[in-house]
């Protein structure tokens, strides 16, 4: 049941009516505070009154009345815990702390606390005035308790599903809380960023926890291991996204955001129950403030000059294509940060960014609001944009419109998800109402991929047998060196560090729109584009291999 408002609770415990609300809400749109100050402010309710509503909004019980709060509370939780987490001990025993707090929901905090005290956390309500006041009282002695040292012989921390029995109820706007460093969240996500990993995939099998990381495409058993069971790790991992830990048995999807090492990242979480038990996905999305240049994103001179030319273009439709986990955001951005963003309106459409950028606007999709991909396409071509970037193509008629827009208004950079170049476009052109809109509004074409780097510390050559120069379709007119990486101790055994970026590009010459503006198969789109210089992956792919930079296994899955 969705939580009640604190003006609804007011009308329907008679502390308030309807009208008084009103005004209320009235009064906090012009000036803004929250509604229950400003109901005690005007004497609409009391304190106490107040107090009383809070507590039952959250469904916990408030500090009673009659409390009485000593220096001799602060021995039971030192004031450095009390000061960062705003709370202040009110009793205990030998498994449970009770505290007040003016946020007795921010269950993230709780469970901080739980692990920092080896406790169950119990929250009672304090009003923020009544909160700081208690805080000045227990800790009258503050720099003398500060010293204290923690007391010893302290409980094994408590599971996460004891921590979570204490406050069931979580609410969505906890998704934005960061837990501290050593949450076995943050330790879990940050170990997979230090690897290049885009996802994790975690299986639960009797509380067994399976840890799986997608890096460059590929899924590998993770290279280190929590000291913590699947159930309780879920349950935090539910508890950030806003989902109810106790359901196991449906789909689930949520989203909270860590800052990890000064990054914001954005993690999308999917739970599905299966037969070996619940498993879950994680993506990772890193938030950094430091957009890409070409040069670091290794795209070819050529190319780069390609790609300035074009967009400073004032129409047209450049699509950046290719498998995913190929950096094709990266690529936009780089794009983009090449513009000037003060003559020129700037947005994109995303459901999560991963760069900021100066005088850009973002519009998000809300599913959950109604607002569909397609709304925001939609919102973002009516405000007038000089260049739109739009992060996934999600149906035909989004298609339509952004080649619509394209073909003489606005410059579209769009990123698609494909095998190559050829299948981008005639994904395109199939959705396509109106072909030769689409022939003559394409202006560029890239695809990338991202191949991971052999370990340099393990790497070894070796000659090339008959059928791996047959399987990259090699005559063997002389004799060619590879190279492979068993793996070592520096790659964690993976054989592989870091990754390297290639890429294809193609602009599309009179022949080719003339092709895309009527009926055409692959086969005659690929002997126009060769005659137009495309040159493939698999070439430039295969000089990397030759020199030594990714294996010919590599090679062959992702070209």
């Amino acid at each position: 049941m969705p939580k009640k408002r604190l003006g609804e609770l007011m009308v329907d415990m008679r502390l308030a009516t309807r009208k008084q609300v009103r005004r209320l809400l009235e009064r906090q749109r012009s000036v803004g505070g929250l509604i229950g100050t400003l109901a005690v402010n005007e004497g609409v309710i009391s304190e106490q009154q107040l107090k009383r509503l809070l507590a039952e909004q959250a469904g916990v019980e408030a500090v009673p009345e009659d409390f009485e709060l000593s220096p001799e509370l602060a021995e039971l939780l030192p004031v450095r815990e009390a000061k960062k987490y705003g709370v202040v001990p009110l009793k205990e025993d030998h498994r449970r702390l009770a505290i007040g707090t003016a946020e007795p929901q921010n269950v993230p905090v709780l469970d901080e606390l739980a692990f920092v005290t080896g406790k169950e956390i119990v929250p009672y309500l304090m009003l923020e005035m009544e909160l700081a006041d208690a805080l000045d009282l227990v800790y009258a002695d503050a720099v003398k308790t500060a010293t204290q040292p923690d007391r010893p012989n302290r409980p094994p921390p408590p599971t996460a599903q004891t921590i979570l029995q204490a406050q069931p109820t979580v609410e969505p706007m906890f998704r934005g809380y960061t837990p501290g460093a050593e949450s076995p969240v943050t330790r879990l996500v940050a170990a997979a960023l230090d690897t290049g990993a885009e996802f994790i995939h975690l299986q639960d099998t009797d509380d067994n926890l399976y840890i799986r990381l997608r890096r460059a495409g590929v899924l590998e058993p993770a290279p280190f291991q929590l000291p913590t069971g699947s159930r309780a790790l879920f349950n935090q991992l539910k508890v950030l996204a806003g989902l109810p830990t106790s359901e196991r048995n449906k789909l689930l999807k949520g989203h909270f955001r860590l800052n990890i090492d000064g990054n914001g990242v954005s993690v999308s979480a999917t739970f599905t129950p299966t037969d070996r038990g619940e498993r879950t996905v994680l993506r990772l999305e890193t938030h950094r403030t430091g957009v890409p240049s070409f040069k670091e994103l290794a795209v070819p001179e050529k190319l780069a000059t390609l790609l300035r030319e074009t967009s400073e273009g004032r129409h047209g439709l450049i699509v950046l294509s290719g498998p995913p986990f190929s950096r094709k955001k990266d690529l936009a951005y780089a794009i983009m940060a090449n513009l000037d963003g003060r003559s020129r309106a700037i947005l994109t459409v995303e459901e999560y960014t991963t760069f900021s950028l100066d005088e850009l606007d973002t519009l998000r999709p809300h599913p959950e609001e109604g607002i569909t991909y397609t709304n925001a396409v939609e919102a973002a071509l009516e405000q007038d944009p000089d260049v739109l970037f739009v992060d996934e193509l999600t149906s035909a008629e989004v298609a339509n419109a952004l080649i619509g827009a394209s073909y003489a208004r606005i410059l579209v950079i769009l990123r698609l998800s494909s095998s190559g170049i050829l299948s981008a476009i005639l994904a395109l052109k199939e959705v396509g109402k109106e072909p030769f809109l689409f022939a003559s509004s394409l202006a560029l074409v890239t695809s990338q991929r991202e191949l991971r780097r052999l370990c340099p510390h393990c790497k070894r050559p070796y000659k090339a047998t008959k059928a791996v120069l047959e399987s990259l379709h090699i005559a063997a007119t002389r004799p060619f060196t590879f190279y492979e990486a068993p793996g070592c101790k520096e790659c964690h055994h993976t054989g592989s560090s870091g990754t390297v970026l290639i890429y294809e590009h193609l602009v599309p010459n009179a022949q080719i729109r003339q092709l895309l503006a009527g009926d055409l198969s692959i086969e005659e789109l690929s002997r126009a584009a060769r005659r137009a210089g495309l040159r493939s992956a698999r070439e430039v792919g295969l000089e990397l291999a030759l020199s030594g930079e990714v294996s010919v296994a590599e090679l062959l899955r992702l070209t």
